[in-house]
């Protein structure tokens, strides 16, 4: 299983049609709303989770 740095998820995110914000998703990791965790100074996801993460900026009805 690999991890995602939240720089990264941007893009992944936009390949799946959902335009999000770095500052957004800091913002989400570091409130807990999405599935983050801190290695060091920076933020990961696990890619397994991307779903979770995306479902958490789609678009209400999406």
């Amino acid at each position: 299983m690999s991890n995602i740095s939240i720089t990264d998820l941007p893009r992944a995110l936009r390949n799946r049609g959902i335009e999000v914000t770095y500052n957004a998703i800091w913002l989400a990791a570091t409130e807990g709303r999405i599935p983050a965790e801190k290695q060091g100074k920076r933020w990961f996801v696990k890619a397994d989770d991307l779903p979770l993460v995306a479902d958490a900026f789609a678009p209400a009805g999406q």
